[in-house]
């Protein structure tokens, strides 16, 4: 190995870098990189729904990595998998016995959405060239999502298609099944709370109650620790067991990152067991008692995703009978065959909700449960063929918990030759119709989905779907907010707790994220809200550095004081920050103030009046800036021909903007240094300060850098 080879590797095994691949300023396609003194750590792979860049950036960092941790099989965490297998030289591949349990089948159900969308775009394609496939070529399509079928139609009718899809069979052949059983054979398992060692860490996975197997991550070594919470909710969720971060509790952690998603939205305060059932009970007898259409009252449709929440609702909807909350005729309808060889996804996800958390039914339900799953469902449940939906319209009190959670996807070929809606979709879309009939929405509906649609649609408003004009009659659309995540609140709380040094917010939009960070009142954290592909530093060369050179700490100076007459210098022969005659001037106290922190993490922005005698010791001082390592920006505000008191205003209006670019992107944090003597303006970026919780100095007549304390105000 060469020297400069050797040089690498010692610099590296120094630092602990952090990079989001994906999942920060956004829910979906989370993925974190980890570099940590040498060992390459990659957590999550997953996709975002937006159907424009869907994947993570994962091929901007090295193949070769030490582990891969899987925190959950949501999509927005596992959507990549199986791309990530094939791109990536995997060491070790961690997560829980539930979460590997269950990911065959997620990986199945991902495979049969892609052939779908294959068959979809295949048929849309050759419809476009007045080509149709012959009856015998579509039932080959119904009865196999094999690469070779795809490809001998695309192989035949290829001088009638534009374009051959070639990403999307390409990425089909990773969902082969026999590829698919090969990746679940090289996980190895993990329990909750053991310290395993690797190298030069231990890591840990904490228990979380986003859903069955959900984890969060602890590593640690002698000089660093470092806590990733995933996914997880403060708050006592139905048919699951509670967070449990006990063993980070107590221990100086140095960075913490955590998710954001609900830090901006109606769900930023707890949601309580009680609170979700108490609004479940209003909605459903409000829906079962209505008599707009008939003397009946209507039944009632629940979208919900196939893992954890299916299960939480058909927990919460039990509690309400047994407590005779709701009528004790209910019925609840699952779209589960009990007889059928191939379980749809939610059919298959319960069965393993009852099998590892039966403990929990029975304890919530207060009664023991000696039944197989199949007896359960006959007796607890019943099963509806969502192609006869009379049985849920012709009947009374019933309750259809049906995927998918925001009503996507689902369609079939109509009589006519075209698509039709098919199964919950069909019947939200009659019901959306119905004066009867409602919805009651359990989950975050995306925009542009059905969902959404329908849960923004105000009553008699009309939208088309599928060349279908639907029309918004029923009174009944509803939402019930069930704990998925961590609220606001819940963030704050865990860092009282945990107290950590750092803290980086990931996982929510830009507004949840920014919300919360603002919120922390601990002037002792500092919060990074990273970008996309940007390097944290955690450690740098065996120093605790929080670092970014996205996110510096700003220093704002607003230097409007005449520096007088400067006279002839010759500037390209003087050093201005390291010469004793410029030391009385306050620019000059600043600035070496500023230099009792790092250069890396300081950013300047020196704001001036545009004035032709000053500007050549400003540019001077800039360039000296930049020649020792920091970056900063010469801001000059024109106060040309502008009389004295419109001057004023005009000033404190362009810097007050100027100031607000920076807070309300909280993508730095910063320092306020006034370097002038009038107090119309310092008295209002005074309270500019405080009310954004940032420090301010003052240089005063004796040339001392004077801190303006922070005063307990609270907008």
């Amino acid at each position: 190995m060469n020297d400069s080879r050797k040089l690498v590797e010692i610099v590296d095994n120094r630092d602990i870098i952090f990079k989001a691949l994906g999942g920060v300023s956004e829910v979906g396609a989370t993925s974190y990189f980890v570099k940590w003194k040498g060992t390459k750590i990659l957590i999550d792979a997953g996709k975002r729904q937006n159907g424009v860049k869907e994947t993570p950036e994962y091929d901007e960092i090295d193949r070769d990595i030490d582990i891969f941790f899987i925190t959950h099989v949501h999509q927005d965490h596992v959507g990549s998998l199986m791309e990530y297998f094939d791109y990536f030289n995997f060491g070790k591949i961690i997560t829980t016995l539930e979460t590997r349990d269950v990911l065959k089948t997620i990986l199945l159900d991902s495979r049969k959405i892609l052939t779908k969308n294959i068959s979809t775009d295949l048929k849309k394609s050759l419809s476009k060239a007045n080509t149709h496939l012959t009856e015998e070529e579509n039932e080959k399509l119904k009865k196999s999502s094999g690469v070779k079928v795809f490809n001998d139609l695309i192989n035949k009718y290829d001088h009638k298609l534009k374009t051959r899809n070639t990403t999307q069979m390409e990425l089909l052949k990773l969902y082969d099944e026999k590829v698919i059983d090969r990746f679940i054979s090289t996980i190895e398992i993990k329990k909750y709370n053991d310290k395993i060692a690797y190298k030069n860490l231990n890591y840990t996975l904490l228990n979380t109650s986003h859903l069955i197997g959900s984890c969060g991550l602890f590593f640690e070594d002698f000089n660093y620790r470092l806590f990733i919470t995933s996914d997880f909710t403060e708050s006592q969720k139905f048919f699951h067991p509670h967070t449990n971060f006990e063993p980070v509790y107590g221990k100086e952690i140095d960075t913490m990152i955590t998710e954001t998603t609900y830090g901006s939205t109606e769900e930023s305060s707890e949601i309580l067991k009680d609170t979700t059932l108490s609004d479940l009970e209003n909605k459903i007898n409000t829906i079962f008692s209505s008599s707009e259409e008939s003397v009946k009252g209507g039944n009632i449709l629940i979208p919900a995703f196939a893992i954890g929440r299916t299960q939480e609702i058909i927990l919460a909807i039990l509690l309400l009978i047994k407590d005779n909350r709701i009528p004790l005729t209910t019925k609840i309808l699952v779209p589960f065959n009990l007889n059928a060889k191939f379980k749809n996804l939610s059919h298959n996800l319960t069965e393993r909700y009852y099998d590892k958390y039966k403990s929990i039914l029975e304890e919530e339900l207060e009664e023991k449960i000696n039944l197989s799953f199949d007896e359960f469902v006959k007796k607890y449940l019943k099963t509806i063929n969502l192609r006869d939906d009379s049985v849920f319209f012709d009947n009374q009190n019933q309750i259809l918990i049906g995927t998918p959670g925001m009503l996507g996807g689902y369609i079939e070929k109509a009589g006519n030759g075209g698509d039709a809606p098919f199964g919950i979709i069909k019947i939200a879309l009659n019901i959306f119709s119905s004066k009867r009939h409602g919805i009651i929405f359990a989950g975050y509906q995306a925009p542009g989905t059905l969902g959404g649609r329908i849960q923004g649609a105000a009553y008699g408003d009309e939208f088309m779907f599928m060349s279908n004009n639907c029309k918004r009659n029923t009174p009944h659309i509803y939402k019930v907010s069930f704990p998925g995540h961590v609220s606001a609140k819940g963030i704050l709380d865990l860092t009282k707790k945990v107290k950590p040094t750092n803290l980086i917010l990931t996982h929510g939009d830009i507004h949840s994220s920014i919300t919360v960070a603002k919120a922390i009142k601990d002037r002792n954290i500092d919060v990074i809200i990273p970008d996309i592909e940007e390097d944290i530093y955690l450690m740098d060369n065996n120093r605790k550095r929080f670092f970014s050179t996205h996110h510096k700490y700003s220093n704002i100076i607003l230097s409007l004081d005449d520096l007088g007459e400067m006279g002839k210098i010759d500037y390209d022969k003087i050093d201005i920050i390291n010469n004793p005659g410029f030391d009385r001037f306050k620019i000059i106290k600043a600035v070496k103030d500023v230099f009792k922190y790092d250069p890396k993490i300081n950013h300047f922005n020196i704001v001036i009046f545009k004035n032709e005698k000053n500007i050549q010791f400003y540019e001077k001082l800039e360039k000296e800036l930049n020649c020792k390592g920091y970056s900063s920006d010469l801001v000059k505000i024109d106060n040309s021909d502008i009389e004295l008191k419109e001057n004023k205003l005009y000033l404190f209006r362009e810097i007050l903007e100027f100031i607000s670019e920076k807070a309300l992107g909280f993508k730095e944090k910063f320092r306020i240094y006034a370097l002038y003597n009038d107090l119309f303006y310092s008295y209002p970026f005074f309270l500019i300060s405080q009310i954004l919780d940032e420090e301010m100095f003052i240089v005063n007549e004796n040339n001392n850098v004077v801190n303006i304390p922070t005063l307990p105000i609270d907008v």
